[in-house]
């Protein structure tokens, strides 16, 4: 379960689409590429960062996840 401080609202996610779509200039596809582009940026810093940090600190509770971008039917990463 979700972290309750982290959680948006649905107004607050809806203002946050709203707002991404207007950054493209209404162009719904771009925005959604942006994002995807962006979560994959995010996710190879996470990674980064992974390794950063001891296994002995964390005591073995980090382990290499599975990105989003993964196709949850194949394994395979979406390109863009």
């Amino acid at each position: 379960m979700a972290d309750p401080a982290v959680e948006q609202s649905p107004d607050e996610i809806e203002t946050a689409v709203d707002a991404a779509i207007a950054v493209c200039d209404g162009d719904v596809r771009a925005a959604l590429a942006a994002a995807l582009v962006y979560n994959e940026f995010l996710e190879r810093k996470l990674d980064q960062f992974r390794g950063l940090v001891s296994s002995g600190y964390t005591r073995g509770k980090i382990s290499p996840g599975r990105g989003a971008s993964e196709n949850w039917t194949t394994g395979a990463t979406f390109l863009l």
